[in-house]
This record gives structure tokens, sequence and C-alpha cells, in this order.
């Protein structure tokens, strides 16, 4: 392994791309502690309690309407948001993603400075997932994603997928059909459908409820199709096992 300079993280809001408009953010995974004082220790003794996301960071502020302004006020104390970070931005990156509520949006700064923007969102009410980016991009005909060897789903694990779609643009309207699939060999010759996203029309996000295992398959991908008049869309998908 390697050390590496962030310079290209992915970091996604359910159906908006915060990476343009970070200039710096930092990811807190924390497991709430519980003492458990008990007679015949002479120490304390410490459990591993709910599990807990913190995503905080700041930038540079865009206002109007789709920018970043809009879209975090908008989404300003709104119920499970759909928000992953990922190490870059290229297909097979490690990402982090969860649902969160953002409940910190901050503007303002002296005069005659380039005008900032501070936000913090928290996990709510589910486990924050490691996983790989199955799919990024935009989509300009249906297809599928590289096939990973990301292992099978014991009896004691659910498979975890995530969807961001980003932008769509087209007529009819445009609509795009997303699926996880596994099979037990990398050329997918006997595929099999294990989450099926609603069908998307526009930037929006979802979290898909977790399958539970076993799953024997070993294989994995993500595949998109797409209908409408000159369908284009770009998505973030996400797949994960724990």
């Amino acid at each position: 392994m390697s050390m590496y300079v962030n310079t290209d993280m992915k970091i996604c809001f359910h159906g908006y791309d915060l990476s343009g408009d970070i200039r710096s953010f930092s990811m807190d995974l924390k497991r709430e502690e519980k003492e458990t004082p008990a007679c015949g220790y002479q120490g304390k003794r410490r459990l591993a309690g709910m599990q807990s996301m913190e995503v905080s960071g700041n930038g540079y502020q865009e206002f109007g309407t789709g920018n970043v302004d809009d879209t975090m006020f908008s989404n300003l104390g709104v119920d499970e948001r759909v928000l992953s970070v990922a190490r870059t931005a290229d297909d097979g990156a490690i990402g982090y993603f969860s649902k969160a509520v953002s409940l910190n949006y901050k503007i303002g700064s002296p005069i005659s400075d380039v005008a900032p923007f501070d936000f913090a969102a928290f996990s709510q009410g589910v486990k924050t997932v490691r996983g790989t980016v199955m799919a990024t991009g935009a989509k300009i005909t249906n297809g599928s994603g590289t096939a990973r060897e990301l292992g099978a789903v014991s009896a004691d694990q659910y498979l975890y997928a995530a969807l961001h779609v980003l932008a769509a643009s087209g007529g009819g309207p445009p609509q795009i059909d997303v699926k996880i699939q596994s099979d037990s060999v990398e050329e997918f010759t006997s595929p099999a459908d294990r989450i099926t996203f609603t069908s998307a029309t526009d930037e929006t996000a979802q979290w898909a409820t977790p399958v539970a295992g076993a799953i024997t398959d070993t294989w994995w991908r993500v595949i998109w199709t797409r209908s409408g008049s000159s369908p284009n869309f770009t998505i973030q998908a996400l797949v994960g096992i724990l």
C-alpha cells in the first residue's frame, strides 16, 4: 500500500455532487462508549455502543437554483438523505455511505472575501457501510459496470447499496432503471438480480433495503437501462457487504 494526497474525493449528498464546492471536509466514524463498572476489576470497562457518522466541511458558496446554497438550505433537517464519501472519483474506489440528516448550514464572511459555507450532516438510523463505487459518471447508453469480486454474503451479513442520480436530462420524460446483480463467475453468464432501485427521472438518491444472506455468488456488478428521448444521466452507485 502507499500513501496518497486528497485531490479528487467524491462527496454526494442525495441528488447533489458536493465535490466541486468543497475545499476541506472530515468524516468521523464513532461507536458510542458505554461504561460497564463491576466489582472485581481494577479499572473501567467499556463496551462499544451504537455506531454514528458525522461528515462536516466547508467550501465556496454559490447561489441560484440547483447550486450548493439551494441544495443545503432545502435539505436542512430533512430526514434520510443519502450521503456518500468516496476516496476518489474513480469507478472502483472505496466509498462510505449511509442515510443522513443535515443539521448545520452556515454562511457569511468578511467583506471582500470569497463567500464560504460550512455544513455538518449526521448518520440517521442505519449503519455506515464501507463499500465500493460500482458505477459512476455520465450514462448516455444502456450498459453495465465493471464486474468485481466483492465476495459472498454470509448468513449473518447483508448486501447494502445506495444510488445517487446527480444529473438528468432528455425528454419523454427521461428515465433510468438501475439494478445490482451477482453471479458465480466474472463473465456473468447467469446473473441474478439482487437489488432493483425505483426508476428515477430526475436528481434524487435511494438507499436500498438491505438484502439478507446467505448469497454464495462472489461477483457483483451494476446495470442500467435508460428510456425516453435522448436520456442522459450522471450516477454514483455504491455496494457493500456487512
